[in-house]
């Protein structure tokens, strides 16, 4: 077999990476980063608090095991582009966002209870907490509805950015039949 040519004679290119494919790249590397962390250490984190103090810890665990699957998986497919790898990072996307949905529901049940298991989480990871004013600003409905309207618009312009690469994801990979000069 000729260097750079598989049995049918026809040879892979690699395609190129665009400026919003590295975009996506970035964000989805980010994410399946955050999402380990928060399955490492599940307690120093808000979320935790949240789905805990309601009996649903298990349902926090398998969103975070679900989008870190689907944060791995998408950031394979855009090194490997696929046509699942498509559906995969619409998937991690949504249920990203279903997960934000149900972590904002529950929080604004129990703004108190949300703010303290923040001040536990940030002086658990070292960080310290120096103005509780600064607190009582952040831990009303108004704020957790403005920060998931805010995750809400970045997490559109992820998704236009998929939509955006489609033919990236479904695009024939052979692309010359002719033998390489090499």
């Amino acid at each position: 077999m000729l260097r750079g040519h598989d049995f049918t004679g026809a040879r892979r290119m690699k395609k190129k990476k665009t400026a919003t494919i590295i975009i996506l790249i970035v964000w989805f590397i980010w994410s399946t980063g955050t999402d380990l962390n928060a399955l490492i250490r599940p307690t120093a984190t808000t979320d935790f608090y949240i789905f805990s103090s309601n009996n649903l810890a298990p349902l926090l665990f398998f969103f975070a095991i679900t989008v870190f699957l689907l944060d791995a998986a998408t950031v394979w497919f855009l090194f490997s582009p696929r046509p699942a790898g498509f559906y995969i990072a619409l998937s991690a996307l949504g249920l990203s966002l279903i997960q934000s949905v149900v972590s904002v529901s529950l929080a604004v049940t129990d703004l108190s209870g949300v703010r303290q298991a923040y001040v536990v989480g940030r002086r658990a990871r070292g960080l310290s907490v120096t103005r509780p004013e600064a607190l009582d600003m952040m831990f009303t409905p108004g704020v957790m509805y403005a920060i998931l309207t805010v995750l809400l618009l970045i997490t559109a312009l992820i998704a236009f950015l998929i939509v955006w690469n489609r033919a990236y994801f479904f695009s024939n990979n052979i692309t010359s039949t002719a033998p390489s000069s090499s």
